[in-house]
């Protein structure tokens, strides 16, 4: 019920009901009971314009709790909770309406999103650069020499041929 009551709190009343109308959750249905009740007692009681209507709070709070039982596997029962919940719409007139947003949000997910290109480069010179300034800090000096040590291989696997 509270994960309905968050997709609609705020709105305007007609955009809560067309959310409410095209949920596909269960608690949508008693929801959109309680709002056009609401709404129809502030139009006729409260003498307030429909169009200026939006959902002011709707706090959903814990009601009684049904228990029962139902069999299980050697002898032992499983709980079976019903839950219940207290359900509280204020519908007000049209001062701060929050407009339902449909807009995009557009990311870039390639691996360079915030990197620019100079013109011509491509992607084997990225790789041969990286390369070079890998290469560059795996070398040591050695001390009065100017040529770095070379790397040792080291194998891998080892196979015997019979």
């Amino acid at each position: 019920m509270r994960l309905v009551a968050g997709l609609v709190r705020g709105l305007p009343v007609k955009a809560a009901e067309a959310e409410l109308a095209l949920s596909s959750k269960r608690a949508g249905v008693p929801l959109l009971k309680l709002l056009r009740s609401a709404v129809v007692n502030a139009v006729n009681n409260n003498k307030l314009p429909e169009t200026s209507l939006y959902i002011k709070e709707l706090r959903v709070d814990e009601g009684p709790v049904i228990k029962r039982w139902t069999p299980r596997a050697k002898g032992s029962v499983a709980m079976i909770q019903k839950k219940m919940s207290h359900v509280l719409l204020v519908v007000d007139a049209k001062e701060g309406v929050r407009q339902p947003s449909f807009s995009v949000i557009k990311k870039d997910y390639s691996a360079r999103a915030g990197k620019k290109k100079a013109k011509g480069e491509s992607r084997a010179s990225e790789q041969k650069n990286r390369k070079k300034q890998l290469s560059g800090t795996n070398k040591q000096k050695i001390k009065g020499d100017d040529k770095p040590e070379p790397e040792k291989k080291t194998k891998l696997f080892q196979r015997k041929s019979v």
